[in-house]
């Protein structure tokens, strides 16, 4: 008897991940939703009960839930659920009849930011008029009642006396007399008008019972203000009331925030202690468990060590105020000898007292008397203290390239953000440092030079044109100042050729300048969704083609050209809006020169590239005009 018969191996594919289907993992919050939606499906009873035993701020959530659930939470069915949810607590006030109950809910526990304009933390809520606004939109949205008189100079005093208003004082008016200013909310003056007008040419048209209707509406309307304003004022003691209890319970955290830190760490003072405490938002409302603390541990060592580092600052100011004269009377002369271009990179006085040897000689107890022959002492460091700052500030720079980059190489590309030379890169440790103006310093030293991503790729793309003519010697030797000597020049092969005049050709330093303004800038500004930046491709000119670049005939008037600008007016930029007054001062350099030594004082070591700067528009030579120069 033949057994049974064995079922067929089936050969499987070599490829094997077509026939495993990846698992999809399913999203909680969907989950949750729909969880959520099919409570909507139950009954109206099963609705209340569940619902109703929920917090005011929990409705509030839910109401971020979903679209089908915030319909039928702010829905007039749904008024009952915010009341049942309200009358748990008693501390909570009922609501205004003007207002419904959701919006009750949302006015006290909706959050703390402005209703007009999102800032926050607003924490005061306006109960007169029923908002929580920042006080800039409060300002533009209140209107004072000598103001409503512009605006409807006839029924000033009708419609006034039909709206709750918000007081203030003014302080002295006349003979010595106080006023009471009253603020109206504009909307409700706007719609106010419009009623009144409405009846009262319902009363010229004489219509039925029209008399009867102002009559009634004035009535009714001025005893609402009168309850509108009680309730607020009642409403305001409330809100005091709870925020002293508030403030209550906060400072019972505090306490017990302290006492627990200081059992485990007593090397803290208590003066770092009470200001971290000051700075630190703690939640009154959570016991401090262990777990809490273990949340809020991290954050709170935070705000320590910065009012621990605050409070140091402080004492060391105190102590430097009476030394700063004798070390001043010392290093001012120090400083009379040097140019004025080398100013701008040495370190000030609050910052050259703060520094070895200095700062151990100053900083001493008030009881110790520190003298100037102490201090003449230090003079002869001076030198060296302040190639400590220049090499501070190297450190600062070259921590923002790569490892393998030198930073006095051409590729070492920076731009100050203050005083906005994003077109005119500095090239180099030595631009950089130079450029380092004494009144933009912020209190990091060198944090307003930052590299400049776009030229360093621009300044790269030239080592690597100029890779195959001047070999790798030149290129790893290379610096601003050789590659200025090289005069070479480029063309960008990005840029199409305008017909038969060919392509722009530009030095290296143009390069730069036109691959970050040409096509850097345009690319990004094109449209709303960024565009891949194109990357940096140059040619170099045969050796004809530069040399008849070198001596075309718009060089020849180069000193005479208005293509000079002051480097110096750079930090005119900071507060002025317009670049071409500021940034961009162009003249003659004869007429620069003037101006230099007129405005800024400077009479000698006037440098090329550093205190003035040549940079012309970037012209088209045509090499139909080339070849009749040579």
């Amino acid at each position: 008897m033949d057994g049974p018969s064995q079922r067929g191996r089936k050969q499987q594919d070599d490829d094997e991940s077509q026939l495993v289907k990846p698992t999809k993992r399913r999203d909680s919050r969907k989950r949750s939703r729909v969880t959520l939606e099919l409570l909507l499906m139950q009954s109206m009873d099963i609705i209340f009960l569940t619902l109703g035993y929920l917090c005011p701020w929990d409705l509030i959530a839910l109401t971020r839930v979903s679209k089908e659930m915030c319909q039928f939470l702010v829905s007039k069915s749904a008024a009952w659920i915010w009341i049942a949810s309200r009358t748990q607590f008693d501390c909570i006030p009922d609501c205004p009849p003007n207002v419904v109950e959701h919006r009750w809910a949302e006015l006290l526990f909706g959050g703390t930011k402005c209703e007009f304009c999102g800032n926050h933390p607003i924490l005061n809520v306006n109960f007169l008029f029923n908002y929580r606004a920042c006080h800039k939109c409060l300002k533009s949205r209140i209107v004072r009642a000598s103001e409503v008189s512009n605006i409807h100079p006839e029924g000033k005093q009708k419609i006034l006396e039909l709206l709750p208003y918000s007081v203030s004082r003014s302080g002295h008016v006349g003979e010595n007399e106080k006023t009471v200013t009253r603020y109206y909310w504009a909307e409700d003056v706007d719609k106010m008008a419009k009623k009144i007008s409405r009846l009262e040419q319902a009363v010229r048209d004489r219509e039925i019972h029209a008399v009867k209707i102002l009559e009634a509406f004035r009535t009714e309307r001025k005893e609402w203000v009168t309850g509108t304003m009680t309730r607020a004022v009642k409403l305001k003691g409330w809100r005091d009331a709870e925020e002293r209890v508030y403030r209550t319970i906060r400072g019972q955290r505090r306490i017990e925030l302290k006492e627990k830190f200081c059992a485990e760490n007593t090397d803290w003072l208590e003066v770092d202690i009470d200001r971290a405490l000051g700075m630190f938002k703690l939640d009154p409302k959570r016991p401090l468990s262990d777990e809490y603390w273990k949340q809020i541990r991290p954050l709170f060592i935070r705000y320590l060590k910065e009012s621990k580092a605050s409070r140091i600052e402080e004492e060391e100011s105190r102590l430097l105020a009476p030394r700063m004269p004798l070390v001043e009377k010392f290093y001012r002369p120090f400083l009379k000898a040097k140019s004025y271009r080398e100013l701008l990179c040495y370190p000030t006085l609050s910052q050259i007292v703060k520094m070895e040897p200095l700062r151990s000689l100053v900083l001493q107890d008030h009881h110790v008397t520190v003298e100037e022959k102490e201090i003449e002492a230090v003079v002869d460091q001076f030198p060296s203290m302040v190639q400590g700052f220049k090499n501070q500030f190297r450190q600062v720079l070259i921590s923002q390239l790569p490892d393998d980059v030198s930073v006095d190489s051409v590729i070492a590309v920076f731009y100050c953000t203050a005083c906005d030379s994003e077109f005119f890169p500095l090239f180099g440790y030595f631009e950089a440092d130079a450029h380092h103006h004494s009144e933009i310093r912020s209190k990091t030293v060198g944090s307003h030079v930052k590299v400049h991503e776009h030229g360093r790729l621009s300044a790269a793309a030239i080592l690597r044109t100029l890779l195959p003519s001047m070999g790798h010697d030149f290129i790893a030797n290379v610096d601003p100042t050789r590659l200025d000597a090289l005069d070479a020049r480029f063309s960008c092969t990005l840029c199409s050729a305008d017909g038969t005049d060919g392509r722009k050709i530009m030095t290296w330093r143009q390069c730069v300048i036109h691959y970050t303004k040409a096509h850097v800038i345009i690319q990004s500004t094109d449209g709303d969704v960024p565009q891949e930046q194109p990357y940096p491709e140059w040619k170099r000119l045969s050796v004809r083609d530069e040399h008849a670049c070198q001596y075309a005939a718009p060089d020849k008037d180069r000193d005479s050209r208005y293509s000079w600008h002051c480097n110096r007016c750079t930090n005119d930029a900071i507060s002025s809006n317009s670049w071409r007054s500021s940034l961009w001062r162009r003249s003659c350099l004869a007429d620069l020169l003037i101006h230099i030594k007129e405005v800024h004082g400077i009479e000698e070591s006037v440098r090329e590239n550093q205190d003035y700067f040549y940079s012309p528009y970037v012209r088209n030579v045509f090499r139909s005009y080339l070849c009749k120069q040579r």
